[in-house]
Formats: C-alpha cells, sequence, structure tokens
C-alpha cells in the first residue's frame, strides 16, 4: 500500500522567529494530500502542521517531473521521498514560493540517486555549476550528497535537477525549507577615507545572522570586514569597513599622480593628439615609446568608480565615453557617468566599463589602431578588454645601444628607459638566440650611449664560408621526426628519410644580428636558399632571419627555430613536399638541426651491425656477401668516412644481396602485435568479404590453409593457398582477395626490413604493405610498411598435422582433401569408387596426389601428412568422394558426411549447413540409400549400403545361412560376395 506524503512545518524558533518547513513523510494522514496529490507537483501547494498559523510552501515544477510513493529504508537514512525525471539530458526546474508576508532565506536538502549507475545534477538558481549526485548512494556509510542555500532573503527561488544518462530516481531523505519574515536591512560601506557607499534597504530575514556582504553589493578587488549582525524586525544598519587590492595604486591630483604605462593585448596605449576628431582619442602601439603620450593616471575606487587621465592630455582632460573612448575637457568627472569607468578582473589584468550604463568595455577592437569597444558581456573577459599596466619610473632617458662585433658597430637604436635600471637593447635588437653584456651597469641620470656586446646560443654553429662550413641536417615539423630538406641543386624537397648524400647537408653562414645564409653543400657556394615561394635555390645573396620557438613540443627535444621571410611577411612551413609560408610559427614552421658527423661509425653500429650479426636465413644477407666485406664493416665500426657508409648502406639495399625463399611451400608469420603469434591463411575476416587473414599459431599446424605455395625467386613471388591466388588490393581496410584463374594472380614483392623480417607489397605505394588488421577475425589489408604490424617473417613447412576422428572399433577416421601431394605417416588413405549405387575401396595407399579426395583410417588421434611439390588448384573429380578445399554451404539431407550411427562408422545424412575446409563427402545421387557403412571385416571388406535400393537388387541374394533369399532381409545380407546391411 502507498504512503502518503506531506509538509510538516516545524516549531517556529523561539528566540529568533525563523521558521523551518520540513517535508518528511506523514506519520498520520488525517486531512494530509495523498500521494497522488503530488502526481504532477505542479502548483502543489505543501501544507503546514494544524494551528501553526503559517501557510504552506507553493512548490511547482516543470513537466515531467513527478513524485513517487515515499521509499523507505530505515537501516540507513530512514523515510524518503523520491523525485523521478522523465528523459536524460532535460532540465527540471523547482520552484519555492514562500507564503504572503514571508521570504524563504535558505534551504537544506540530502540527496542520494538511485542504484542503477544514474547521475543526477542539481543546480540551485545563481549557482555558476551544480552538484552531482551518482549512485549506488542509499547505503553508502557516508551519507547522501548535502547542497545547502543560505543568503536567499526572497519571497520566491528555483534549483534544477538534469540527468546525465537517462531518466531516473533521486531520493531526498531530508529537504528543509528555511522560511522566515522579511525586515530591511541598510548597509553603510567605508574605507580609510570614509564612506564610500550607503545601499537602499535590502530585506532579510528576521532572526537570522548576517556574516557576509550580499552579492549585489560587492565589487571586484575589495576586502570586507562585515560584523555579525541578527536581523531585528527594525533598525537594522550595518557598517562594513572595505580595502582595496587594485592593480594600480589610485592618485589623488594630477600633480602627483602615479603613472603607469599601459596595454591592451601586448599593444602599448598613447593618447594620440592627430587623431582625426581632433580629441586625443587614443590609439595602440606595439612598443612603448616612453613619452608623456603613454603615461596614464587612475583615480577614485571600485565604489565611486575610476576616472583616467594621460599625462601627455594634461590636467581637465579625461577618458571619455563617447562614440568611442576619447578626451574631453570635464569640470567635475565624479559627477558625469561618462568620464567614469567600472574596473573588474579579468584574467591577469583588469577590464573597464563604462559607469554609463551601457555596456561597453574598452577593446581593442581594430578600428584603425584605435580603440573602440566591445559592447556584450563578453567583453568581460575578452583578450582584448584586458588592461595591463606597470608603474612608469620617476626620471627616464635617452639611452642609445650600439652593438658591437669585431670593432665594429653592426647594429644600432635608441630608446627612453628609466634612470637607475639596468641597461636592456631595445626590442629592435633582441635577435633570436642573443644575448648581451653591456659596459655600464646602471642607466645614468642623463642621455647616454651604450655598447652591448653580443653573445649567440645558436642551435647550429654558424660558418664564415663554404670552404669552412659546419654541415648539418636540417629536419622539418615537429610531428615528422624521419622529414628531412634537400635539394637538387634549384628546387627544395621536403621529404622522408635523412639521405646520406650531399643533397642532405646544410650550413649556416652569418650571424642573427647580420642576417643568416642558409647554402647546401651540393648546391655549392654561390647559391642560396631564396625566399621563393615556394623556396628556390639560387645565387642571389640572401639572408634569414632566425626565430626563436618558445614552445617546446614542437622542438622535439632541440632547440627548434623558424626561417622568417621579411619579404612574405610569413614563416618558412612544410607543405607537402615543399617548403611554403605560413602566417603563424606552429609545429610545421619549426625545424631543427642534426650535425652531419666526420665519422660514421656510430650510423655504421646501428645501421649495419644487425644486418652482418644476422645473415644466411630468409631475409638476411648472403653470407657470401657478408664473407667478402667483412673486413671493410669491421674497419667501418671503428673510424668510418662518408663514401664508405654510402657503399656499406648501398649493399643493404641492393635487393639482389639477400636469401629468398626458392618456389616451395611455406608459412608467414605476423609480428604478433594483434594476436600474439600468428599466421597468414584464408578465411572469412570480420565485416568484410573472404581472402587472406591470420590465425593464431596454436591452429596453423593443422590448418591447411596456413601453407603457402610462393612461386617465383628473388623476392617476387604470386601466392597460393587452398586453391586459389592472392589478387592485388588498392583499397584500404579490405582484405586481400583470391581467385581460383592463376591468370589473375598478382606478383608480390618481398622486400628484407630488418634482419629476418620482410615487407610485402603488390604495389609499393606508401599505404600499400601487408598489415594484419586488429578486427574480431585480423584480415591483411593494406598499411604503411613502417607499422609493426606490417611485419612478415617466413618459415619453411615440411608437415601438416591432421586430426583423426574416434576411436570408433579401436580405429580413427576423416576426409581429406588439399591443394598439394602429401605422404601420411600414421594413417592409410583410400580412395572410393561408385559401384551402381553402392561404393567400393580401393587398395591403401600412403602417398595421395594433389587435390584427391580421400578416406583416411589410422590407429591414433592424428596423422602427419609431409608435403610435396605439386599443386592444383581444384579438387580431382571423378571419384565417389567430393572434395573441398574451402569451407562450404551443404545440403545434409541430399548428401553424405563421414559418421556413425551410433556404433558404425560410414557416410551418413547430416544436419549441419556447412562443411569445413578440406574435407570430402559422397554426393547424393536421388536414390533412396540412406547411408553407406565402412565394412572392414576379414570376409569382406568395402562399403555397403543401408536401407536403400540399389543396382544389385537383381544379383543373387543369400542369407547368413547360405540360404538364396527372393528380396534383401532386415539385417545382414550377402550380394555377389558382399556383406550388406538392411
Amino acid at each position: 500500500m502507498k504512503q502518503k506524503l506531506t509538509l510538516l512545518l516545524l516549531a517556529l524558533l523561539a528566540t529568533v522567529g525563523a521558521w523551518a518547513i520540513d517535508v518528511k513523510i506523514a506519520e498520520t494522514s488525517s486531512g494530509l494530500p495523498t500521494a497522488a496529490g503530488f502526481g504532477s507537483f505542479s502548483g502543489q501547494v505543501f501544507t503546514t502542521a494544524a494551528g501553526s498559523g503559517l501557510a504552506g510552501v507553493t512548490v511547482t515544477a516543470s513537466s515531467g517531473l513527478t513524485i513517487g510513493e515515499q521509499y523507505v529504508n530505515a537501516a540507513n537514512y530512514g523515510n524518503c521521498f523520491k523525485l523521478v525525471t522523465a528523459a536524460a539530458s532535460t532540465n527540471y526546474t523547482v520552484t519555492l514560493t514562500a507564503p504572503e508576508g514571508y521570504i524563504i532565506t535558505g534551504y537544506y536538502m540530502g540527496c542520494s540517486a538511485n542504484s542503477d549507475g544514474k547521475r543526477h545534477t542539481i543546480t540551485p538558481a545563481g549557482w555558476a555549476s551544480g552538484v552531482e549526485v551518482t549512485s549506488p548512494p542509499y547505503n553508502n556509510p557516508v551519507g547522501p550528497k548535502v547542497i545547502e542555500v543560505t543568503g536567499l532573503n526572497t519571497n520566491s527561488t528555483s534549483f534544477t535537477i538534469s540527468t546525465a544518462n537517462e531518466g531516473n530516481t533521486l531520493y531526498l531523505p531530508t529537504f528543509t525549507i528555511y522560511v522566515a519574515k522579511p525586515a530591511p536591512v541598510t548597509y553603510v560601506i567605508s574605507d580609510a577615507n570614509g564612506v564610500v557607499f550607503t545601499s537602499d534597504p535590502i530585506i532579510a530575514g528576521v532572526g537570522t545572522t548576517i556574516t557576509t556582504l550580499p552579492t549585489s553589493l560587492q565589487r571586484d578587488y575589495c576586502n570586507y570586514t562585515v560584523p555579525s549582525t541578527v536581523v531585528a524586525e527594525e533598525g537594522n544598519t550595518i557598517n562594513v569597513t572595505v580595502d582595496y587590492t587594485l592593480p594600480f595604486t589610485p592618485s589623488t591630483s594630477f600633480s602627483d599622480a602615479v603613472w603607469y604605462y599601459a596595454t591592451l593585448r601586448g599593444k602599448h596605449l598613447r593618447a594620440d593628439d592627430s587623431a582625426k576628431d581632433g580629441s586625443g582619442r587614443y590609439s595602440t602601439n606595439s612598443t612603448n615609446e616612453h613619452t608623456d603620450a603613454y603615461k596614464w593616471a587612475f583615480f577614485g575606487n571600485p565604489y565611486t568608480n575610476i576616472y583616467i587621465v594621460n599625462k601627455n592630455q594634461g590636467e581637465g582632460k579625461y577618458l571619455y565615453a563617447g562614440t568611442n573612448p576619447e578626451f574631453q575637457t570635464i569640470a567635475n568627472p565624479t559627477a558625469d557617468n561618462q568620464a567614469l569607468w567600472v574596473p573588474s578582473v579579468n584574467g591577469s589584468g583588469f577590464t573597464l566599463r563604462s559607469a554609463s550604463g551601457a555596456t561597453l568595455y574598452i577593446n581593442d577592437a581594430g578600428n584603425g589602431g584605435n580603440l573602440g569597444y566591445w559592447n556584450s558581456s563578453y567583453g568581460a573577459t575578452d583578450a582584448g578588454s584586458r588592461w595591463v599596466v606597470e608603474e612608469a619610473p620617476a626620471s627616464e632617458v635617452t639611452v642609445t645601444y650600439n652593438v658591437v662585433m669585431n670593432n665594429q658597430v653592426v647594429a644600432t637604436a635608441s630608446e627612453i628607459q628609466a634612470v637607475g635600471g639596468a641597461p636592456a637593447v631595445p626590442a629592435s635588437l633582441n635577435f633570436a638566440f642573443t644575448s648581451y653584456t653591456y659596459n655600464i651597469d646602471v642607466i645614468p641620470g642623463s642621455a647616454t650611449t651604450v655598447t652591448a656586446t653580443p653573445t649567440f646560443n645558436m642551435p647550429f654553429e654558424t660558418s664564415t664560408d663554404y670552404a669552412t662550413a659546419t654541415w648539418y641536417y636540417l629536419h622539418g615539423h615537429a610531428s615528422y621526426s624521419d622529414r628531412y630538406v634537400s635539394t637538387n641543386g634549384t628546387a627544395v624537397v621536403w621529404s622522408v628519410g635523412k639521405g646520406i648524400t650531399e643533397a642532405y647537408h646544410w650550413a649556416f653562414i652569418g650571424n642573427p644580428i647580420e642576417g643568416i645564409k642558409i647554402i647546401n653543400k651540393a648546391a655549392g657556394a654561390t647559391n642560396f636558399l631564396q625566399e621563393t615561394n615556394p623556396l628556390t635555390m639560387a645565387t642571389t645573396d640572401k639572408s634569414w632571419t632566425i626565430k626563436q620557438q618558445t614552445n617546446t613540443s614542437w622542438q622535439s627535444g632541440a632547440n627548434g627555430f623558424g626561417l622568417w621571410s621579411e619579404v612574405n611577411n610569413q614563416y618558412v612551413n612544410t607543405q607537402s613536399s615543399t617548403l611554403k609560408y605560413w602566417g603563424s610559427f606552429d609545429q610545421g614552421s619549426t625545424y631543427w638541426v642534426e650535425a652531419v658527423p666526420d665519422n660514421y661509425a656510430s650510423n655504421v653500429e646501428a645501421e649495419v651491425k644487425p644486418w652482418f650479426d644476422n645473415y644466411g636465413s630468409y631475409f638476411q644477407l648472403k653470407t657470401s656477401v657478408v664473407e667478402a666485406n667483412q673486413t671493410k664493416y669491421e674497419a667501418a665500426l671503428v673510424n668510418c668516412d662518408l663514401a664508405t657508409y654510402e657503399d656499406l648502406l648501398d649493399l643493404i639495399a641492393d635487393a639482389n644481396n639477400y636469401v629468398y625463399p626458392s618456389t616451395g611451400f611455406y608459412r608467414i608469420k605476423s609480428s604478433g602485435l594483434r594476436i600474439g603469434e600468428s599466421y597468414i591463411a584464408y578465411g572469412q575476416p570480420s565485416s568484410n568479404a573472404a581472402g587472406l587473414i591470420t590465425v593464431t599459431a596454436a591452429n596453423a599446424p593443422t590448418d591447411a590453409s596456413t601453407i603457402l605455395k610462393l612461386t617465383g625467386a628473388d623476392g617476387q613471388y604470386t601466392i597460393a593457398t587452398q586453391g586459389m591466388y592472392a589478387q592485388n588490393q588498392t583499397t584500404n581496410n579490405v582484405a586481400f582477395p583470391m581467385t581460383t584463374n592463376a591468370a589473375d594472380a598478382a606478383t608480390f614483392s618481398f622486400i628484407p626490413y630488418t634482419p629476418g623480417v620482410a615487407v610485402i607489397t603488390n604495389d609499393g605505394t606508401n599505404q600499400g604493405y601487408f598489415h594484419e588488421a586488429g578486427w574480431t577475425v585480423p584480415a591483411v589489408v593494406r598499411w604503411t610498411a613502417a607499422a609493426d604490424a606490417s611485419h612478415w617473417t617466413i618459415e619453411d613447412v615440411e608437415t601438416l598435422t591432421v586430426p583423426l576422428n574416434g576411436p570408433v572399433g579401436g580405429s580413427y577416421y576423416a576426409t581429406f582433401c588439399v591443394p598439394f601431394d602429401v605422404t601420411l605417416d600414421g594413417a592409410t588413405a583410400y580412395t572410393l569408387t561408385k559401384n551402381g549405387t553402392g561404393l567400393t575401396m580401393s587398395e591403401p595407399i600412403t602417398t595421395v596426389a594433389a587435390g584427391t579426395p580421400v578416406l583416411l583410417v589410422g590407429a591414433g588421434s592424428s596423422a602427419t601428412a609431409t608435403i610435396g611439390s605439386n599443386y592444383t588448384n581444384s579438387p580431382v573429380s571423378g571419384t565417389a568422394l567430393t572434395g573441398n578445399f574451402i569451407a562450404i554451404p551443404f545440403d545434409g539431407n541430399t548428401n553424405y558426411t563421414l559418421g556413425t550411427d551410433g556404433t558404425k562408422v560410414g557416410f551418413y545424412h547430416w544436419d549441419g549447413t556447412t562443411l569445413n575446409a578440406n574435407r570430402a563427402y559422397v554426393a547424393g545421387n536421388g536414390g533412396n540409400v540412406k547411408g553407406y557403412v565402412l565394412n572392414f571385416d576379414d570376409d569382406a571388406t568395402g562399403i555397403e549400403m543401408v536401407n536403400g535400393q540399389s543396382s544389385m537388387v537383381n544379383d543373387p541374394i543369400y542369407n547368413l545361412a547360405g540360404q538364396r533369399i527372393s528380396k534383401m532381409q532386415k539385417g545382414i545380407n550377402i550380394v555377389n560376395g558382399k556383406k550388406i546391411l538392411k
């Protein structure tokens, strides 16, 4: 029986006059709403206890939010009631309205979701984010999730409930709503100089304790001290003190102002007398020229708001919120909202919003270099609205910096700087990878000239000319550590692989201050890297500006740098196979170098040694090649010049120097990345057409489809299995297909990758290599050669294990049909021929020709088939057995498969629908033969019909007593000397 719900009013708080209304399970039902009364939750008035004198709190809710029957869990929370949400990703709003003459001062909820893994989020009004309530909750010893909302002082409030995955139940073991009579409270805010703000009366609950300032009265950059005050029915004035943490020191007069340099989005602000309207509207400049036009002062505080002056504009002119920010002469700025600005926190800086009432944030809005507004609430966080200030020094002078190298001035620049500060070159002399020492330690009180001596920390050594150049490999793009830059003497190319030729060798001439010339060893001394698009080499004398990459994730573990084009005003960027330009200094615009060695011994150790340590087997160097080059190789491990290194690499690159399989039968094994050790086979991959797949190593010894016939030599082969030939594939994520037509077979290249490991391709394209896919049934698909799952080893194969079924009568049996000839050990094979509607067994054989379907009989559970050299693409026909190389659909009602009737082995009808690969069966003859029994009696050896008519029906028939009978009888009959069972 459903319990009933009610809302009971707790006793009036005797000392403070506050009411608490608590939703609980009813102990009595007299005059209270029933559970059905809570069906929609909307508009429901929760009544209070009789005689309380207080009307109920009205609760309304969105459609779809319902209250279910009570939930009782006394062992944990006691009685709860349920809020049921109808759908996921939907917000349901619950509104609480106080009775007339009262306000809601807060509420308290204990919340728990159900036990089915669902999540609810409860967000009280005014909260930036909600509280997530997860399950399982109600038997959790830490108790329910608690949500407490205080300081509301409102007639009506709300909260939302949403579900993350689907609609479900939320349990509330406690739900207390606090109501009180309202009373006005006035807040008087004072700083060190006196009262700065007096609020209008704000209602609060009689009897509540106030310890914080209402949010509506708080300002950024303020710290408050609020005395704890209990609200009475009247006469509530709270004196609050405030101190400020503004990012600048407010000034009190123009003559004693604290002046600041200011930036927006990294650009320095200046008051420009040349503005088109003549009012001194200010503009932005990327550098600080240290003049009075760049100096700003701020007056006021967050409560009286801020007004702003510029030193160059002079006293009496203030920044004014006109069509655009501009300067106007104003007698009393504190009385003109157009001259007042509201400061607010914006990240590492602050925003200034007009106090005029419009949402106008001063913003670096472009506007031809002039400032504008961001006229929306987004301006409060926009980077273009973020002011950053730095206090201007009290005294400044002009300092001229001469950069001196080899006793010559190579660059000069001047800047106004602070007296007493440390010298620092202007931004125009801040070159990448350059630091300075100075001939003075402190800026003096008068204009001066400073000698700046540079020190370079380049990621490469710079050279003076081609003849003495230090050469490097030049990498490009941080996401591709195997990409290198080269040239054919004219075009500049970005490609995979570090070529060892001089076309990959680059040098840098000059220094960052005078510019860096970039040359290539193969292109010669008179050719330089040019600013064409794409880049080229030519005889024009061209210097580059080097930029330093500060994003370490784009440096690939080295000092990344960029090439800046003064002509294109962009960075050199790696695009496709060429070098072009890009507007940002991203990872594609980042380069780094690797020194070209004088001694390539370490390269030989890393790249050549593995081939000389492992040789003589498939996809390894021939023994003769290693022996012929052993002396050169051993010397190169100690000291190796470029020519010798190239010779050794050419030796490894020469396909003729490797051991390859000859025509024959093999297994090809994967790297083991996907399913462990596995072998290429034929089958049906998941979500794909039949073709090449891989099977686990455990299944390979008995799976004839893993035995591949390779036909060819020197790494070029056709691949055949199960009477089919592998074909070309041009589509990724699709298994390599097979065909029974040998003329359609593809020739595949087996290319040594590491010693003993090959990659296999049908077209040599970047993604054209055999690759083991990570599917449920892994297919052999196309992908890149570098991937681990694209690496294969090859194994000689001599035998196949053939499982036999049994025992029945002490023997084991199987049918068998494979596309290669075999010699059997552990089983005897028989071919079967038709004898009318009967079958006749051949003499026992141990050598079976390719494609011949046979019956196997052995003494154990398996036999060993030694593989011969012949191969066929179709089973032999003309015998009583029909063989199949691959799994086929099977009609067991018509045809006969090897089996037993419980005691006798024979060929019977079968209710299966698929016959496995490398099996054989007896095709139905259209008669009423129900099966064939194997007979190995001493008197007669053969196969006998069961329950059927045959061509032998007119022959004489005898029973076991030797008496001639007119027709076959139930049991054993003798026809033509054969025992026939009916």
